[in-house]
């Protein structure tokens, strides 16, 4: 009896499959926006001086999309793992959201605010259902 009760997956709850399709497509949309100005970057080399208006050196700037990129892939890995309710997506959630966090104020960025806000109501929600985790 207890082998088919452990067979049977858990009904994921709504809060839960809201928030993950928001992570999920935040972090699409910015992957994609930082590797197209990734190549856009490459294709054009001046491309940086057109974008950061001489208020961030291209090299930091440079850093600043790699970094990005990344962030946005584990952003969207731990949503992954949040649907399947396993902890270690709720952990790599929280800590990409800090380090996004990070790389927007060492950077100076105007963004901070939206992230601060969006993430801290999916981490709010998440952590509500934390007992569910596995």
């Amino acid at each position: 009896m207890t082998e088919s009760a452990n067979i049977i997956p858990q009904k994921i709850p709504i809060l839960i499959r809201i928030s993950t399709t928001i992570i999920i497509v935040m972090g699409i949309i910015g992957f994609i926006f930082f590797i197209t100005i990734s190549i856009y970057q490459h294709n054009n080399p001046e491309a940086l001086t057109n974008i950061n208006n001489n208020s961030i050196e291209n090299l930091h700037l440079n850093w600043y999309i790699i970094i990005q990129t990344l962030l946005h892939i584990g952003i969207i890995a731990s949503a992954l793992l949040i649907i399947r309710l396993q902890k270690i997506g709720l952990y790599i959630f929280l800590s990409v959201f800090m380090a996004m966090l990070a790389t927007e104020f060492i950077f100076d960025n105007k963004l901070l605010l939206n992230y601060l806000i969006i993430g801290l109501i999916i981490a709010f929600t998440l952590i509500m259902y934390y007992k569910r985790f596995k």
